[in-house]
């Protein structure tokens, strides 16, 4: 039995099963197996076998005849020769050249190779030719240019030209003229131009009234003719209790004189006052006075004094426990002090009140204007007064001691001023007062209020 395929624990180890070889193609007696795995002889006749003369070549072919050839059989071919290669330049046309190579060879087996010729140049000024003339800005193409040229230019020289004058300005135009072509660098100045202000400025600026920045830009000359005011004079003006404001009527700037009634003549009347209920340690006392219509002579007019006590003001104790100054007692009958001791004294000082006055020609003390100092330091001194006429000559001075401090002199109106003195040096135990004097006739000057409180 006849085997083409032997497998062995799933290996294949033979198989013919593809095998072409059959007893035509197979030359005789050769054997074979063929697909089947049948040995075959081969039947296929071998004649007299083929030689290398068999051959023939043509050109670039060999031509081998069929049969049956015992060894390997070879054919020469003719040998050829490689030519050099070689370029030709054209004629240049529009600024380009064609370069055509070529190269002669003879027929044959050639070896492969490279073989190299003369170079052939083709240089810039074969393809470029004329000059380009450049006549404007801008960029340009010099491709097919051997050359290119740029003329000359001129240079202007600069003017200016004045306009005429209009609503007092004038506009000055400047101008230059250049010639095309290439100009160097560099500055031309013309001829000025000048302007004045006498062609800028024309006419009249006519001022009627006062006033400060008062437009002149344009105008050559002004004119000032500002009017007086016009004023108006009043009479027969009414006096009354209010004051009154006596101001023009309209139409006039101001006013000339003013012209007032007299006054009618009244009755001063005497003074009372009415003391009400204590309440909080502060009683209210009323003063009023009947007066009948009409004007008064400035005097004085004194009623009957109501008196406020102390003892009906102030009631109860005060507790104080630590140094202090200008300590408010004015609602108490009593203090009690217990402050533990540090080394500092009491600064407090009592307030004289109460009007005095006196009628003499000297300074003359005031009752109970005088103050003890409680320490030395520096102090500011305050009083009051005024006198009950407009006549006559009043005044007050303070004196330290005996001697008057500088030359303090005070002279009082009929109305009520303080004086106020700053930085005045004073030492514990001096006696400051306040002393007053009045001359005059049925006058007299009151003094009060004195205060010294220490500032250092």
């Amino acid at each position: 039995m006849a085997f083409s395929k032997v497998i062995l624990n799933g290996t294949t180890l033979i198989d013919l099963t593809q095998d072409t070889v059959v007893a035509g193609n197979l030359l005789s007696p050769n054997t074979a197996h063929n697909a089947a795995g049948v040995q075959i002889t081969g039947t296929a006749s071998t004649g007299t076998p083929r030689t290398s003369s068999d051959l023939t070549a043509s050109g670039a072919t060999v031509t081998a005849p069929a049969g049956y050839y015992a060894e390997a059989a070879s054919k020469a071919v003719a040998s050829g020769t490689e030519g050099t290669p070689t370029a030709t330049k054209g004629t240049v046309s529009n600024h380009s050249v064609n370069i055509t190579p070529s190269v002669t060879n003879i027929a044959g087996y050639i070896s492969g190779g490279t073989k190299t010729g003369t170079a052939v140049t083709v240089s810039a000024s074969e393809l470029v030719s004329d000059t380009l003339t450049v006549d404007s800005s801008g960029t340009k193409d010099v491709t097919n240019y051997a050359s290119a040229s740029i003329p000359a230019g001129t240079a202007g020289t600069p003017s200016a030209s004045k306009g005429t004058v209009s609503n007092h300005s004038i506009s000055v135009t400047p101008s230059v003229t250049n010639t095309t072509g290439w100009i160097t660098g560099d500055t031309k100045t013309g001829t000025a131009v000048t302007v004045t202000a006498s062609e800028l400025a024309s006419g009249n600026k006519a001022i009627s009234a006062n006033g400060t920045g008062i437009d002149v830009v344009g105008y050559s000359t002004v004119s000032v003719a500002v009017p007086g005011p016009n004023l108006q004079s009043k009479t027969g003006i009414v006096p009354t209790e209010s004051s009154q404001t006596i101001q023009a009527d309209s139409g006039y700037d101001g006013l000339s004189s003013v012209q007032i009634n007299a006054m009618p003549s009244g009755t001063a009347g005497t003074p009372t006052a009415t003391k009400g209920t204590v309440s909080n340690h502060s009683v209210s006392v009323t003063p009023s006075v009947t007066n009948t219509t009409g004007y008064i002579t400035g005097n004085t007019k004194t009623g009957t004094a109501v008196t406020v006590s102390a003892s009906e003001l102030v009631s109860g104790n005060k507790e104080i426990t630590s140094n202090g100054n200008n300590i408010d007692v004015a609602d108490y009958s009593t203090v009690s002090v217990s402050v533990a001791s540090s080394g500092g004294s009491s600064k407090n000082f009592q307030v004289a009140s109460g009007g005095n006055r006196v009628a003499t020609t000297t300074y003359t003390a005031v009752s109970g204007q005088e103050l003890t100092v409680a320490e030395t330091g520096t102090y500011n001194v305050y009083w009051s007064g005024y006198r009950s006429s407009t006549s006559g000559t009043s005044g007050s001075q303070l004196y330290i001691g005996d001697s008057a401090y500088g030359s303090v002199n005070t002279t009082f109106s009929n109305n009520l001023q303080t004086v106020k003195l700053t930085g005045v040096s004073l030492t514990k135990n001096q006696i400051v007062t306040v002393r007053a004097r009045a001359r005059g006739t049925s006058y007299y000057m009151y003094v009060s209020n004195l205060t010294i409180e220490q500032t250092a």
